[in-house]
């Protein structure tokens, strides 16, 4: 079992709702069996606006012995805060990892935002 945490920064930040992605905190567990791995976790992604959004991460990861590898799964919106608040959506990720412990994804998805409240009608 391996537990790890890691901050991320964007070479193409997402952009969503006309914001873009500044940073991200991932939290995720691996159960691993020799080579491979079964990977769990979150992530929390902080806009550039300052709202932030959280995801639940799914995958599979296999690691060679000189620590290159592959990385591969699906994620989904969990919570937003601000304009964010209530998005749904999610996609998938693949990953390289390198020897020197960096990892370049690409991920893709989609999402659609909250729909915005109607205004309370007040009665005469």
């Amino acid at each position: 079992m391996i537990l790890q945490k890691a901050t991320c920064t964007y070479t193409t930040p997402l952009d969503i709702e006309g914001g873009k992605a500044k940073d991200e905190t991932d939290v995720v567990t691996t159960d691993v069996s020799g080579e491979s791995g079964r990977d769990s976790g979150w992530g929390t992604i902080t806009m550039d606006s300052g709202n932030k959004f959280v995801v639940r991460i799914s995958g599979t990861s296999k690691m060679n012995k000189d620590h290159t590898g592959t990385l591969d799964g699906k994620w989904s919106f969990v919570s937003g805060t601000g304009k964010l608040k209530g998005i749904k959506g999610g996609g998938t990720y693949k990953g390289a990892a390198a020897a020197d412990g960096t990892i370049d994804f690409d991920v893709e998805g989609d999402y659609t935002s909250a729909a915005p409240k109607a205004a309370a009608k007040k009665s005469p």
